[in-house]
Order: C-alpha cells, then sequence, then structure tokens
C-alpha cells in the first residue's frame, strides 16, 4: 500500500522513537540521549543510541542507523509500508483508502528504484571512503575539519574515487540501466560511452524525511556543490 507523504509523517509524529525502541529494549538516558545494547546485534556495552529530538537511532557497533520506521522495518524484518501499518495501528490512526491507476503504479515503482539506486551509490561512496585506499585523503581532510569516525559513520559520508568510469563501471556490471542512472545524474554520456559524474570528491549524501538518499553534495576541498535529486 502506498501512504501520502502527509500520512506517513502523521504517524511519525504519533510515535515518538524512544517508546516505540523501549518496547524492545532498556533505554537508559545518558547525557543528550538514550542508550542500550544494541537490539540488531550482540554486545556487552551499550553502544545503541537513540536521540529522542531528532528521532534518530545509531548503532556505534554494527552502524544501523534510521528513524522510527527504520527502525520497526530491520527489528521486524518488514517493509516499510508495512511499518507504517504496524505503527499507525499501535497510535490508533485508522488507514487511509487509496487507489491508484496504473500510471500511478508505475510511476510509483519507477521512484522506487531511483531511490535504490541512489542508497546503491550511497554504500558505494561510505564504502571507498573508509575500506578502500581510494578514500585516504578524503578521510584525511575529513579529519582536519574536525569530523571523528562516528560521525563519518553516523552521516554516511562517502568518497567518489579519482577514475573515468569506476561507479559507472560498477553499477552497469550489476545490471542498473544506464538510463536511470544519468535520470540521477551519478554518470554522463558522451559519444556513446558513460563516465561518473563525480571523481576525486568527498560526498555528502542528502536524506528526506523517511531516511531516502534523494541527492549527494560533493566538495572538492576548496569549494562545495550540492546536488539534490528531484523526480519529475
Amino acid at each position: 500500500m502506498r501512504f501520502s507523504e502527509e500520512f506517513i509523517e502523521q504517524v511519525r509524529q504519533a510515535n515518538d522513537i524512544v517508546s516505540v525502541i523501549s518496547d524492545y529494549v532498556a533505554l537508559k538516558r545518558r547525557g543528550g540521549n538514550f542508550w542500550a545494547c544494541c537490539p540488531f546485534h550482540s554486545e556487552k556495552t551499550a553502544s545503541f543510541s537513540v536521540a529522542a529530538e531528532k528521532g534518530f537511532f545509531y548503532c556505534f557497533g554494527c552502524h544501523a542507523s534510521g528513524n522510527v520506521f527504520t527502525f520497526i522495518m530491520k527489528k521486524e524484518n518488514i517493509s516499510f509500508s508495512e511499518a507504517v501499518q504496524r505503527l499507525a495501528e499501535r497510535a490508533h490512526i485508522p488507514l487511509p483508502v487509496t487507489e491508484k491507476t496504473e500510471e500511478e503504479k508505475q510511476r510509483d515503482r519507477l521512484r522506487e528504484r531511483l531511490f535504490a539506486i541512489n542508497e546503491m551509490a550511497c554504500n558505494f561512496f561510505h564504502n571507498c571512503l573508509v575500506k578502500t585506499h581510494y578514500g585516504e585523503n578524503g578521510l584525511a581532510y575529513l579529519h582536519r575539519r574536525g569530523l571523528n569516525d562516528e560521525t563519518i559513520h553516523e552521516f554516511r559520508l562517502g568518497f567518489a574515487p579519482d577514475g573515468w568510469n569506476k561507479l559507472a563501471d560498477a553499477f552497469i556490471r550489476k545490471h542498473v540501466p544506464p538510463e536511470e542512472l544519468l535520470r540521477l545524474g551519478l554518470i554522463k554520456e558522451k559519444n556513446g560511452h558513460y563516465y561518473d559524474a563525480f571523481r576525486n570528491r568527498v560526498i555528502f549524501p542528502i536524506f528526506d524525511g523517511r531516511d531516502r538518499v534523494v541527492g549527494f553534495g560533493k566538495t572538492s576541498f576548496r569549494r562545495q556543490q550540492a546536488q539534490i535529486l528531484e523526480f519529475s
């Protein structure tokens, strides 16, 4: 079932993230946040943090993160739509009744594919930053700017490697349609050849209210430039 943004926001506001997560683990306030042993992996020391005001959780052990919907999806192994329904029922909010046209359904499927590709790109950039030699200069730059590893993981910062087609080749090998990569601004095309739009740049993902990646900002170490994904 597809829900309107207004309904999703109504459900989110009706479900305090601390209250929801407290149904699964015992949270203890420490400083400005709440803490517990992570419900997603085994540990003896509490590394799972919940920021009540931001409506956000983050585990410093396994790096699980997100909002109240993400938590229910991950904990119950259900889809986003099912998580919205579950939390709506919890808050005694009746579900809307909607019927979409075939054109609307096709548009929704395209939007979901584009969001999924952006999520893949976010993981690609983040892994390049923290797990490969390509990101060493970018990581050093972020550290010089005062960002520690915890912050880098929390906000899923990344790095676009210096090369013409590292992302393009990797994604096309995974059968991601180049047309959709072009639409998202992740690659460019010239004379029938595809090449990366971002090269040798620190990348920061831009999220919407549902923790979906809607675009990427980039910095060339001298200036900053942001690119926002817009769906038509």
